[in-house]
């Protein structure tokens, strides 16, 4: 998200974001010299990119859910995620059909 391993990882990042497929942001840290576990930066892009509230629920509010052992389906889709198609009604289909 930060584009710190460069523009392609940026791109799909962003992309899965914006397509509602990221619950949780969380680091891969390694060690404190190389690769620290500094959760900022990819919190501050998401907050410009989605908002602040989905920032949220994606640092603090679905890993408390995952520990707190909560169904994912009590909580709120992410941000991003596609709405499900309202099916057309009769005469939309009846018409739209020729």
């Amino acid at each position: 998200v930060t584009s710190r391993f460069g523009k392609r990882p940026q791109y799909w990042s962003e992309r899965m974001l914006d397509e509602g497929l990221v619950h949780i942001l969380a680091t891969d840290a390694h060690n404190m010299r190389t690769r620290s576990p500094v959760l900022s930066q990819a919190v501050e892009a998401v907050s410009k990119r989605l908002g602040e509230e989905a920032a949220h629920d994606m640092v603090f509010t679905r890993p408390q859910a995952v520990l707190d052992n909560v169904s994912p389906s009590t909580l709120a889709p992410p941000v991003g995620a596609p709405k499900p198609a309202a099916r057309p009604g009769f005469f939309q289909r009846l018409f739209n059909a020729a």
